[in-house]
């Protein structure tokens, strides 16, 4: 999968999307990774390996939507994490 290798990617859930959180990395992608659940994603943090994988504890449903209410829209806040984390 080369079209992942450097890609920004962002991962909401990552207690319960576990395994996206883990593969994308694997598969080159730089990954942020958040759950509001501090729990999963201890879990998740400690399964993954190497430096492409950003773990972010945060309700991201909530962020966005403050986000998005104050600056324009979820492509907008998109674009804020992909100039924050890579591309």
């Amino acid at each position: 999968m080369e079209r992942l290798i450097d890609r920004p990617t962002v991962i909401a859930g990552a207690g319960a999307g576990r395994a996206m959180a883990l593969r994308l990395p694997a598969e080159g992608a730089r990954a942020v990774a958040s759950d509001a659940s501090g729990e999963g994603l201890a879990e998740t943090a400690s399964l993954a390996a190497g430096d492409r994988l950003t773990i972010v504890g945060v309700d991201v449903a909530a962020s966005m939507a403050a986000y998005a209410a104050g600056r324009g829209g979820v492509a907008s806040f998109a674009h804020s994490i992909a100039q924050q984390h890579g591309r």
